[in-house]
């Protein structure tokens, strides 16, 4: 069935009609389903309530939607401010002058200015505030939206494909791209975040430019303009970038040439959709643009700007899951779960565009943030999906057609495909009922297979230990820690961070990873005054006197003469920076070298049983009195460690660059860990899992290793 089929058939509306409503209602169960799917995992959540609740507040898969709740529970509480300085994040960013124009930014130049709250509550913020009175808490709210949500682009992307004459292919699309792996994963039960209507604007966006006819009237045209304005304003609002919109202008443009309009109409249609968009995302979009490019295609940029720094340190974004792309295979792997239905689908979407191309412009924004899977960022497979999906059914819809018409004409039903609506029915039924089967017997099961299970982004005992540690700590305090859980930990604790998941790229970052792997107590002292000082802005302007990283790193923890740190500082430790040490590393400069037998981080050893001297663990047995590995490793020391304090330390004579720690922990439970030497006497080590701390630097405050553990910073004459 095509589109010329449907206007052909201009006696038989009733059948259409009905056909669509049919089809609409198969969209909607495929939503259902997408929906029930993802909810599916709250039993088990409540099979788990240790892992999954924290003292009946569920936890996030996600550490970022912690930033978006943060942000419901100011304005559901009424002290939320726009575009004020927001008190617990202390750092500073790349951006315009508080008091300056968001129409004609270029115009105040860029300066490193304090972190400052939304201009406007971004709208999964507001959305969450608007299903508290339904779920009873900001938590539970995002819990419950995040899968609603993430199910409701199958409608426009439904209704474009009965647009252009292909509902049997769009209702595979649906199904492919909400059970896609990086969506499903991206949007499942406590993935509170942006992507959840990350497929729904784009979709809406180019069914509203695939509504302008060719036989519209000019009304009409500026109408449905002005209509795609207000869906990419809200997509703005969603996802503040600029970017997209540019992308969604230029198919407009395009879209209203290639049906020959006047140039007066064709831009007075822009010119609405631009102002229904807001004219800020006009002043913005080149900044944006610049942004994304730097972000996901050059390695050596940073999306805050060059600078000295940049310059001296590796790229943090490196260390960022969702920064990676794939190539080849790979990526393909990421769009269906495996790589044959994944490359297949797009052979299939490419052979509809090349044969329908108009019908395929509205979609070329989509296929554009596609693209991004293949350069770097493995989340940008999620656009990708539903095309995949589209082009399989399209190559089942072509399959099945000349099989239908000989049918039809053998039984005599209707003299010709174009004279009734019979064919074209038989074919989406045929067409639709193969990709029913294809999507559960062979395209689900892959994608499931290559879709992650859904693990809290913080598990429930780390939460409970955080808000133990807060309660003897000042409110507001300044937290100096790694990154992944800056927005959890200003949420949850009303900690004071120095970097978080939006801000991971500022100098400060390149210090802190500095500071906790250094191996002296008193860098991290010092560094920690210094950058509670000068932030971000006086990083970048010392750098400029310096030409390698040593020196500026020497520079800014050498004692400062000047004002003491202006607030108590803490050095939080936390599990998942074993997880992160060889990131950490990474980004200081202290990448090991690749050396056979060598782990580069904590390398976690799964043991059984301790018996005569020797521990049963996965991958070989440990001699704990000879010091030497079932493989022939030795190890040249043993720390046992109970309750975050040494009670046992074994030094072997070998000559070799393993420690083994066994680490008792405060729950009782055993790990055993096996690290390289320079780890081994990292602060992150000896202070967060030995215990071991220069009591005239650090005060401890709390501790359960290997969950938390938190210092003090004490004032000190050798420092300030």
């Amino acid at each position: 069935m095509t589109r010329d089929d449907r206007k052909a058939t201009a006696g038989s509306e009733r059948p259409w009609s009905l056909l669509f409503l049919f089809g609409l209602a198969l969209a909607i169960l495929a939503a259902g389903y997408a929906v029930h799917e993802r909810f599916e995992s709250l039993d088990r959540w409540r099979a788990e309530p240790e892992a999954y609740f924290a003292h009946g507040v569920p936890v996030m898969t996600t550490p970022d939607a912690y930033y978006s709740l943060r942000l419901a529970r100011s304005t559901h509480d009424g002290t939320f401010v726009p575009h004020a300085d927001d008190p617990l994040r202390h750092y500073q960013r790349l951006q315009r002058p508080r008091d300056a124009s968001e129409y004609l930014p270029a115009a105040a130049p860029l300066d490193w200015e304090p972190q400052r709250t939304p201009r406007q509550m971004p709208l999964l913020a507001g959305l969450i505030v608007a299903a508290i009175p339904f779920a009873g808490s900001t938590e539970r709210a995002g819990l419950l939206l995040t899968p609603v949500l993430a199910s409701l682009f199958v409608l426009p992307l439904f209704v474009y494909a009965w647009k252009i004459g292909e509902p049997a292919a769009g209702l595979l699309a649906a199904l492919t791209g909400a059970f896609a792996p990086v969506y499903l994963s991206r949007t499942q039960l406590g993935f509170v975040d942006t992507d959840c209507l990350n497929l729904f604007f784009p979709w809406l966006a180019s069914l509203a430019i695939l509504s302008i006819d060719r036989s519209a009237r000019s009304s009409r045209v500026w109408l449905t303009s002005a209509v795609l304005g207000l869906v990419l304003y809200l997509y703005f609002r969603w996802y503040e970038k600029a970017a997209i919109s540019a992308l969604y202008w230029t198919a407009l443009v395009s879209w209203l040439l290639l049906q020959r309009r006047g140039w007066r109409e064709t831009a007075l249609a822009v010119l609405l959709c631009v102002a229904f968009s807001h004219p800020v995302q006009l002043a913005l979009c080149v900044d944006n643009a610049a942004n994304l490019l730097g972000r996901y295609f050059s390695r050596s940029a940073t999306p805050d700007g060059a600078s000295m720094v940049d310059a001296l340190f590796p790229n943090v974004m490196e260390t960022v899951g969702e920064q990676r792309g794939a190539r080849g295979l790979a990526a393909m792997e990421m769009v269906l779960g495996h790589g044959f239905p994944g490359t297949l689908g797009l052979v299939g979407f490419a052979v509809w565009a090349t044969r329908r191309w108009r019908d395929s412009v509205p979609l070329l924004p989509i296929l554009a943030m596609g693209a991004f899977t293949f350069v770097s960022g493995a989340r940008f497979s999620m656009y990708l999906a539903p095309l995949a999906g589209f082009g399989l059914g399209h190559l089942i819809t072509v399959a099945v057609r000349p099989l239908v018409g000989r049918l039809a004409k053998g039984t005599g039903s209707a003299s010709s495909v174009r004279g009734s609506a019979t064919p074209g029915t038989a074919e989406f039924l045929a067409s639709l009922a193969l990709g029913i089967l294809a999507f559960f017997l062979w395209l689900q099961p892959s994608m499931a297979r290559a879709t992650p299970q859904s693990v809290p982004a913080i598990p429930a005992q780390d939460l409970l230990a955080i808000k133990r540690a807060a309660g003897r700590m000042p409110p507001g305090a300044r937290v100096w820690t790694w990154w992944d859980r800056g927005f959890a930990y200003s949420h949850v604790a009303g900690w004071t961070v120095y970097h978080d998941g939006s801000a991971q790229y500022t100098p400060q970052t390149h210090f802190i990873a500095d500071s906790l792997t250094a191996p002296r107590q008193d860098r991290l002292h010092r560094v920690m005054a210094t950058v509670d000082k000068i932030g971000n802005k006086g990083i970048v302007a010392r750098a400029t006197r310096f030409s390698t990283r040593e020196d500026l790193l020497d520079a800014l923890a050498t004692p400062d003469p000047g004002q003491p740190a202006r607030a108590d500082q803490f050095v939080v430790f936390s599990s998942d920076m074993l997880r992160s040490a060889d990131a950490i590393r990474h980004v200081a400069g202290r990448s090991l070298r690749n050396r056979a037998g060598i782990p580069q981080a904590y390398l976690p050893m799964l043991c059984s049983a301790f018996r005569n001297h020797q521990l049963d663990c996965d991958g070989g047995n440990v001699d704990l009195d000879a010091g030497r590995f079932s493989q022939g490793r030795t190890i040249r020391r043993l720390d046992v460690i109970d309750d975050g304090a040494v009670v046992k330390r074994v030094d072997f004579p070998h000559d070799s660059d393993l420690v083994l720690e066994v680490v008792i922990g405060s729950d009782r439970k055993i790990r055993v860990f096996v690290l390289p030497s320079e780890l081994y006497e990292s602060n992150l080590n000896r202070m967060f899992l030995l215990g071991e701390y220069d009591h005239t630097l650090f005060e401890e405050v709390y501790q359960e290793v290997p969950t938390l553990r938190v210092y003090r910073r004490l004032p000190g004459a050798t420092t300030e």
